[in-house]
């Protein structure tokens, strides 16, 4: 089952030209800017953002500490391994004054003076998993007199204490996370250290977010304009984080005893979702009529951090480099399976009964095996119920946690196209749908990044007589930067490709996916997972990836390439 939410996908996000959306977003919440602006000053800040590490996430600066990005508040993404403005890795400064404009995108620089700022960080991909991530992180730092911020850590247990100001307090968290405060700079995946994994961080991490991620997508549910409107913040994600703080603070308890408490995490559920309805009082917007089932999203939570304490155990050893990503993909799957079906819990309670069934111990070990290829498929596994005679034995499993034989990775596609297509054609008089992307990748095909242009067509709910529906487009022609996730480390392929989109002034992530094979008119197709801010589309390709002719120059070429399905 693929989730398609066209209204959000980067075919209207180009045609409509969403700037204000996504980067525009009016003011909001409390706090005070620090420090004072200079045309001369460039202050730049480095560091990593870890879940796992995230890709084409963007990392900004939130001067007036609102959740969400004002327009004059400097931003940057993250590149394919979680890092802004310096990889340590392949030692690449991306605030380099020589610095190429692909890799200037990965700087952040703020034009004011600061004594401290609350960095925050929103979207992008998973390196684990090369699912979206959901959510945001944050940290507050100090600056010293010199101006310097290097590596900085931005994860789930630095976000906890963002908003906690006094000595006391925060020592009171590290306290109930159990562990200190130097354990907020360690990159607990330790890609690049030879200590391995940090088992104990790797624990809490995934059971802060995980759980917050959960009570997220059930409160934003039902306050949609959450995100949507202007002006408010993102999601609710760091509300939910703050009352956990305070639940913490104000029961004096453990965070795995928070974890474990249904009391606790009621409390933090209504807490958050009073939030909500005062930023639906704060910008007269109608407020839903609906009982959210705190009961439900209690019950998946708990179950969810009992099974990463089994896979994850903070004193454990069997996680190691080598099958991190696997149980990464197999947790995320849980996360999928919580959010697909918010009430009904049979599919996911089927779940977590196979896994923690002591007499399945091998078959999830095979699981987790199957999951660690890149040719993993979290999304035919999430639709899969755990259940049955084809859960049963190591070869079925396989098949369903992977993409069908045949499947091939993206490589080489430097100087190739391909166009992907929405099958939904919608129905006529006043619902017909057409959208379709062609993109044409430049560079030579050994190169695993460069540059593209795409033409983009978005018709949505037109009229059989002709009359198209409001922002959509015949054709349109954008451009950007591809990269293939991980291809430099696995011999030029990828099963992630990576896009960031430019248009009008504003720049987007979105990411392709190879995703097997469907038949339709008995032509077989090649299905592409469409991912973009979170939405998750499948489209189809007749050809797959080709050389490129000649290419387009105008709308007007675009519009060409891409003749109407519809007949209009």
């Amino acid at each position: 089952m693929s989730h398609h939410h066209t209204s959000h996908s980067i075919i209207k996000a180009a045609a409509l030209c969403l700037a204000a959306a996504v980067t525009l977003q009016g003011c909001g919440g409390s706090g005070q800017d620090k420090g004072s602006a200079s045309a001369n000053y460039n202050q730049s800040f480095r560091g990593v953002v870890i879940d796992g590490y995230l890709a084409r996430a963007m990392v900004f600066l939130d001067y007036d500490n609102n959740s969400t990005r004002d327009p004059w508040e400097p931003f940057a993404f993250t590149d394919d391994a979680g890092y802004y403005s310096f990889n340590p890795i392949i030692n690449t400064d991306y605030c380099a004054t020589d610095a190429p404009a692909e890799l200037q995108i990965y700087c952040l620089k703020s034009k004011r003076s600061l004594t401290e700022a609350v960095i925050r960080v929103d979207g992008g991909y998973d390196v684990s998993t090369g699912e979206p991530f959901h959510g945001q992180l944050s940290r507050r730092i100090s600056i010293s007199s010199s101006g310097v911020v290097n590596d900085v850590v931005v994860s789930p247990l630095t976000t906890l204490l963002t908003d906690v100001r006094s000595a006391e307090q925060k020592n009171a968290l590290l306290s109930a996370l159990g562990i200190t405060e130097a354990d907020l700079d360690v990159d607990y995946f330790n890609s690049d250290n030879a200590s391995g994994l940090n088992h104990a961080l790797l624990n809490a991490a995934l059971k802060l977010h995980k759980t917050i991620s959960v009570m997220n997508h059930f409160i934003g549910l039902h306050y949609e304009e959450i995100g949507n409107h202007s002006g408010t913040a993102n999601d609710l994600t760091s509300s939910i984080y703050r009352h956990i703080a305070n639940e913490l603070l104000t029961q004096q308890i453990s965070f795995n005893t928070l974890v474990a408490s249904a009391e606790s995490l009621e409390n933090i559920l209504r807490r958050t979702e009073a939030d909500a309805r005062n930023i639906y009082d704060q910008w007269d917007m109608d407020l839903p009529h609906i009982d959210i089932n705190y009961a439900a999203v209690i019950e998946k939570s708990r179950a969810l951090n009992e099974i990463i304490d089994q896979l994850v155990p903070a004193d454990g050893t069997d996680v190691d480099q080598d099958n991190i990503n696997g149980v990464a993909k197999l947790v995320e799957t849980l996360v999928i399976k919580a959010m697909r079906a918010p009430y009904d819990s049979d599919d996911f309670n089927n779940a977590i009964s196979f896994l923690q069934s002591s007499d399945n111990a091998s078959l999830v070990r095979d699981l987790i095996d199957a999951l660690i290829s890149d040719r993993s498929d979290l999304d035919g596994l999430a639709n899969h119920n755990f259940a049955g005679d084809e859960f049963r034995s190591s070869d079925s499993i396989r098949e369903i946690a992977q993409l069908p034989s045949g499947t091939q990775a993206f490589s080489q596609i430097g100087g190739q196209q391909l166009r992907v297509s929405d099958m939904d054609l919608g129905f006529a008089p006043n619902n017909l749908n057409d959208s379709e992307v062609e993109f044409y990748f430049h560079g030579d095909s050994e190169t695993t990044s460069g540059r593209f242009n795409a033409c983009v067509k978005y018709i949505e709910d037109a009229s059989s007589d002709g009359k198209l529906g409001d922002a959509n487009t015949r054709g349109e022609l954008v451009s950007g930067y591809w990269s293939l996730l991980g291809a430099q480390q696995n011999a030029g392929e990828s099963y992630s490709l990576l896009l960031t989109i430019q248009f009008l002034g504003s720049t987007y992530q979105a990411i392709l996916k190879p995703a097997g094979f469907a038949t339709f008119d008995g032509v077989e197709m090649q299905a592409i997972r469409f991912d973009y801010a979170g939405d998750l589309n499948t489209w189809y390709s007749a050809n797959g990836f080709e050389p490129q002719g000649q290419l387009p120059t105008s709308n007007t070429d675009c519009a060409e390439r891409l003749p109407s399905r519809i007949g209009i």
